[in-house]
């Protein structure tokens, strides 16, 4: 199946839950950063539980515990942990207050849960992470509250969840290299966010001072965040970033119908997921999802018994409906079996097929150049660089400087060895070619923007949903001297980037920076957009999907925070395609620009 190119962030991998137990029990994750610079870590805490005035709890017990084999990132990675179903109910699946809350700290990597508690007045149960954020679960009223949600998910070393970096790289004393933070983050703090969960008919249980809301609940509204889904099907449960080593695993129960029951919680569990988290609602004018997969037409169909009827109508919601290039269907549940195609092009709406379209003959025009495009180039004194992902560091330049041949392999080695060949063989003017780049990683990106703007550059992002705003003051070693200053970056050149309508995501991201910065001038067509960073996450019955989450790339103007969703307007238009990809004859005429 073909993915979405997205902007992706260095978020924190979970590896292995090593043990976990509800009611009061202590759990242990091992986890590691995605930068290759990050060594992994393995932490075990246990947390509190406070109750007090706690009468209103259930006096009858109605939650049965269940063991589960759970496979956490990968099939050897596996351990036995305590589950709950209501009683007379094993069609949905919960998991406790307590276990969340050790879950929590762990993923958010803190070393030890000293600090962290579940306190319980009356219906109310309040959950105090490890750096004193709160999430405030009201069974009366059934929601989850957070006062400040963009600092209850960000990990121990961010300032806000809006940081799409992760762990930075560093040598082996500490010291920053390749990105590192300018100064401070600049922050501003939103509204509270609710996840109502009675509006979506999702089940909040309070029994005994412990608090029980489904597993798909907690993947939703707090695994998505933190990079994690949480999945079951029927038999094991998953835990993964990357669910693609534990499929067969998971396509391992028999398929067939889904109950009504899970057909009807699947449904209202993804009406919740895109409340809370989908970023454009306001943009396609959706007050709930419940309204809006009704008037779409969608609800009776992804509330179907029949699971690839139910696969199906997601596809078309997330490809037709919302349509915007993020969001798509990618693995079916295990009812509906892992050979049912969620790929196909019928499920696609106009922006979808219009891309698809666009980038075939993007990709047609470049293979007939007359000349071979490489990643880099020089015509005269010219230099073009081109790539189609933003790929994070995947090698160590330090120790052996980049090759031509490494130039190809990620955007880290291109930029470097590029930088290199500008200085030594007198280039004047620069060409970045993000004609069909759709995206990828966000510290590569930083580290283009801050190359082409003078060794540094600032990325800001906003939370459409809450209000919250963040800028990003990053700076690069590009000549790996571990000097992070203007020699960096390209200053004395004639500068110039090149975009098409497939620009996306990260690809949009980039020149909308170097646009906003006022030394950058920008040809080719208007670049496609794709404002929000991915959220990777599933159904109830772990169907697979992606779509634009809850964080937006911004331009600010006027100390006004501005997405960047409908694209970057070239300064000289380029309508015939062939030209962006004619060298020689591209070269002359950006010469003749003033």
């Amino acid at each position: 199946m073909k993915k979405p190119f997205v902007l992706t962030c260095g978020v924190v991998l979970l590896i292995a839950l090593l043990d976990s137990c509800g009611n009061g029990g202590s759990s242990s994750i091992s986890i590691s950063s995605s930068n290759s610079s990050s060594a992994s870590s393995s932490i075990s805490s246990s947390s509190s539980v406070v109750s007090s005035n706690s009468s209103s709890s259930l006096s009858a017990t109605v939650m049965t515990k269940v063991d589960l084999t759970a496979y956490i990132g990968d099939p050897k990675s596996k351990q036995v942990m305590s589950f709950y179903f209501q009683k007379g109910n094993t069609d949905v699946l919960f998991v406790d207050t307590t276990t969340m809350l050790t879950s929590l700290n762990q993923l958010k990597m803190f070393s030890t849960s000293d600090h962290s508690s579940n306190v319980v007045k009356g219906n109310v149960l309040t959950m105090t992470v490890e750096d004193g954020q709160q999430a405030i679960f009201d069974f009366a009223a059934k929601t989850i509250t957070f006062p400040n949600a963009e600092k209850f998910f960000a990990r121990s070393f961010q300032a806000t969840s809006l940081d799409p970096f992760g762990l930075l790289p560093t040598d082996e004393s500490g010291a920053p290299t390749y990105l590192k933070e300018d100064k401070a983050t600049y922050t501003v703090a939103g509204h509270e966010m609710v996840a109502d969960l009675g509006q979506d008919e999702i089940p909040m249980i309070l029994e005994n001072g412990i608090g029980y809301i489904p597993v798909a609940t907690f993947s939703d509204i707090f695994g998505n965040a933190l990079g994690a889904k949480f999945y079951y099907n029927g038999i094991n449960v998953f835990i993964a970033n990357d669910p693609s080593p534990l499929q067969d695993l998971y396509y391992s129960a028999p398929k067939g119908p889904r109950s009504q029951a899970l057909a009807d919680f699947t449904y209202h569990e993804f009406c919740l997921n895109g409340d809370f988290n989908y970023a454009l609602k306001e943009k396609h004018g959706i007050t709930t999802f419940d309204d809006f997969l009704t008037r779409t037409g969608r609800k009776e169909g992804l509330m179907s018994t029949d699971p690839q009827i139910a696969d199906a109508t997601l596809a078309y919601v997330l490809e037709t409906d919302l349509d915007d290039n993020h969001s798509v269907a990618e693995t079916p549940s295990y009812f509906a079996g892992s050979d049912f195609d969620l790929s196909d092009t019928k499920y696609k709406g106009t922006s979808n097929t219009y891309w698809d379209t666009a980038e075939a003959a993007l990709e047609k025009a470049r293979n007939d150049a007359s000349t071979p495009i490489t990643p880099y180039q020089e015509v005269g004194t010219t230099a073009f660089i081109t790539f189609d992902r933003f790929i994070g560091i995947s090698g160590d330049y330090y120790t052996t400087f980049p090759t031509v041949d490494d130039a190809a392999k990620d955007t880290f080695a291109l930029i470097e060895y590029a930088h290199k060949k500008i200085k030594e063989d007198g280039i004047s003017s620069v060409v970045l070619d993000l004609t069909c780049n759709r995206g990828g990683a966000a510290t590569a990106a930083a580290y283009v923007t801050s190359w082409m703007l003078g060794g540094s550059s600032t990325l800001h992002l906003s939370a459409p949903l809450d209000g919250a705003k963040a800028s990003f003051p990053m700076s690069a070693d590009v000549n790996l001297d571990k000097q992070f200053n203007s020699d960096d970056g390209l200053d004395g050149k004639k500068l110039y980037c090149l975009t098409s309508s497939i620009s996306f995501s990260s690809g949009n991201l980039v020149p909308s920076v170097l646009k906003s910065s006022g030394k950058v001038t920008m040809v080719g067509q208007t670049s496609g957009g794709g404002a929000c960073a991915v959220d990777s996450t599933c159904l109830a019955d772990g169907t697979g999907f992606a779509f634009s989450g809850s964080h937006a790339i911004c331009t600010v103007k006027n100390g006004v925070y501005y997405d960047v969703d409908q694209g970057v307007v070239p300064d000289y238009p380029i309508t015939d395609i062939a030209n962006f990809y004619d060298r020689a004859n591209l070269a002359s005429y950006l010469a003749t620009l003033k």
